[in-house]
């Protein structure tokens, strides 16, 4: 159930306990919701009620709002939205002067969707190549040394390439994996760490056979 709850709290506006709710009325993803009628769903819901097999019934008007969201397809871009929120956060935290509008202008959400792409697509690091796929597989296998892997390192990280000490936005990030990100720093510019990414690369090959 928990693989089902997280794909449904994907919709925006939709939590956990409203998630299992619906998952008892037989809607399991965003896709079901997408197909969902809100009448339909929220009579299944007053069933689950009365029967008191969930704790509260949501109203219609929740529903259809769901419904909409699910709609919009907003939901397969989940990873960007939360990666974007997380730059937004740590660059407002540095910078007192630079507002979320600043932000927003100079990095617009739908451009960073664009770039950072469906919460499925398969990312690759831009200096040594590995992707989120690789990393797990190494993950699984043992074969990941770090013991930061608990809060960085299964995803790929936004690397500023051109201007380390710029601002985020297009044509100045790219998907970067934790390791090269680390070693990257403000030391080396963009052409000097594709030579050393190439290193990388061949360590990550030997450990992935």
């Amino acid at each position: 159930m928990e693989n089902k709850i997280n794909e449904l709290i994907k919709i925006d506006g939709l939590g956990r306990i409203d998630a299992t709710h619906l998952i008892k009325a037989g809607i399991n993803s965003p896709e079901d919701l997408k197909k969902g009628n809100v009448n339909d769903v929220f009579n299944k819901l007053r069933s689950l009620k009365e029967n008191n097999s969930i704790s509260y019934l949501s109203t219609k008007n929740s529903i259809q709002k769901w419904i909409n969201e699910a709609n919009t397809n907003n939901y397969l871009y989940s990873l960007a939205k939360k990666r974007y929120k997380n730059l937004m956060d740590r660059t407002l935290k540095k910078t007192e002067s630079f507002t979320k509008e600043d932000f927003e202008a100079k990095l617009p959400i739908k451009v960073f969707k664009d770039f950072f792409g469906k919460d499925l697509n398969i990312r690759k690091c831009i200096y040594c190549n590995i992707t989120e796929t690789d990393i797990a597989t190494l993950i699984d296998n043992g074969k990941i040394k770090t013991s930061r892997i608990t809060t960085r390192g299964k995803l790929l990280e936004i690397d500023r390439t051109i201007e380390p000490k710029g601002h985020y936005q297009l044509g100045n990030i790219g998907l970067c994996c934790y390791w090269c990100n680390n070693a990257k720093t403000d030391e080396f510019n963009y052409d000097e760490f594709k030579e050393i990414g190439k290193s990388f690369e061949k360590v990550w090959n030997e450990r992935l056979k």
